[in-house]
């Protein structure tokens, strides 16, 4: 977040939030990850996305922004940390039932996102990106919590690495 410009205060939690392609189920939980990159979506297309969903889904307390490809961050502002998230790599062919959000916000977080699935379906991005036989970023998928009071936890969130975040 911090290498993002995104300011964040000691009594916030950061979320590495992945654009996602998954399953078409109309129920969320019975969706399966089809890919956890959207196909590497290019940061351009990403970012407009991300910009659409921060519009609609941004409030008071939660916030969205825009990183590098399918990486971007969502910020929960003066809250905790406490929320269980499955890396959507490690589920890729599988179905998400069983590694949706838990403990604490994760009745809040997995709302959100299933309205980013909803919302993103037919997003003019993913219409083009179907016309090109390439994966859709159909739903965003939160990937690690953080506590940012220190500047190498914030980037660490959406720079690539080789240091797998859980």
């Amino acid at each position: 977040a911090v290498s993002m410009g995104v300011l964040v205060n000691d009594d916030d939690v950061t979320f590495r939030m992945n654009l996602v392609t998954m399953s078409d189920e109309p129920d969320y939980a019975a969706k399966t990850m089809i890919d956890y990159s959207a196909g590497e979506i290019s940061t351009e297309e990403a970012a407009e996305l991300v910009r659409f969903l921060a519009e609609n889904l941004n409030c008071g307390d939660l916030q969205i922004y825009p990183g590098i490809s399918y990486r971007h961050c969502l910020v929960l502002r003066h809250a905790q940390t406490g929320t269980a998230l499955t890396p959507p790599h490690d589920i890729t062919g599988k179905p998400v039932e069983g590694h949706l959000p838990s403990g604490r916000y994760g009745e809040r977080l997995l709302a959100l996102m299933e309205r980013s699935c909803a919302l993103l379906r037919d997003h003019p991005v993913n219409l083009a990106r179907r016309a090109r036989g390439l994966n859709p970023a159909n739903s965003c998928w939160l990937v690690v919590s953080r506590r940012c009071a220190a500047e190498k936890l914030c980037t660490s969130l959406v720079r690539p690495s080789t240091t797998r975040l859980t």
